[in-house]
């Protein structure tokens, strides 16, 4: 699925945030496909790499046992979303 026709025709303003060590995704060629529509349209979007996380923002290898139970996830959002509108 190229989902690039879609993204051209979203109105809302987004924040993307991205692992860099995700092997399911991949950020590189998701971010520049981001990246360009946003400039090419002007779009009011956020792309953030949280480059020693994983697909699941797992950082540096910590575990999680389910989804959204790693302390180190939950810090790194905290600490990255004050400073993402300024």
């Amino acid at each position: 699925y190229d989902p690039r026709d879609d993204l051209v025709t979203m109105e809302q303003p987004a924040i993307w945030i991205y692992g860099g060590l995700d092997t399911s995704i991949p950020t590189r060629q998701s971010v520049a496909i981001l990246d360009e529509i946003k400039q090419a349209y002007a779009k009011n979007w956020d792309i953030v790499v949280i480059t020693n996380a994983n697909h699941h923002m797992v950082i540096d290898g910590s575990s999680c046992q389910t989804e959204g139970e790693s302390a180190n996830v939950f810090q790194i959002f905290d600490d990255l979303m004050p400073n993402l509108f300024n």
